[in-house]
């Protein structure tokens, strides 16, 4: 800037610096994250394992080493839904495995699937599979199982 500029025009330079900057930070952010795009893969590889089954949102921001915001669009861009919703999922599955090859109560799976209640058990279970965990268990469980414990 000259000597005796405008304040307009003072402050137009540094929103020009300031732009730039922005700039060049949002280019070097996205540099590492795709330096590291390999961390999503692994966080799903950790998460497949059985420990993982009841964990919430905040343990996989925690586990991946991210910030919620990048683990939420790594989510959104890699599974075509949020964390929570994958949570869901992922839990209603091992639901409809145990209630298929075991006979373990409801109460013992949603317990161990990490529900708060049973009528949420429930209410989940219906929205993703059409029916309830009990008229699952007798459409296609194996009626001949004991539980794990005998």
């Amino acid at each position: 800037l000259e000597k005796g500029a405008s304040a307009t025009q003072v402050v137009g330079a540094i929103t020009d610096v300031l732009t730039h900057s922005l700039v060049t930070l949002h280019r070097a952010l996205d540099e590492i994250r795709n330096e590291n795009s390999g961390w999503f893969e692994s966080l799903m590889r950790k998460l497949s394992a059985p420990e993982f089954i009841s964990c919430r949102a905040d343990d996989i921001y925690e586990l991946a080493g991210f910030s919620a915001p990048v683990v939420i669009g790594a989510f959104r861009k890699n599974t075509g839904g949020g964390v929570s919703e994958y949570l869901q999922k992922r839990r209603i599955e091992c639901a409809r495995r145990l209630l298929e090859v075991t006979c373990l109560q409801l109460t013992d799976i949603y317990e161990f699937l990490g529900y708060s209640s049973l009528s949420h058990f429930i209410k989940l279970f219906r929205k993703y599979e059409g029916m309830t965990p009990g008229e699952y268990r007798s459409r296609y469980g194996n009626s001949g199982l004991t539980s794990l414990t005998e």
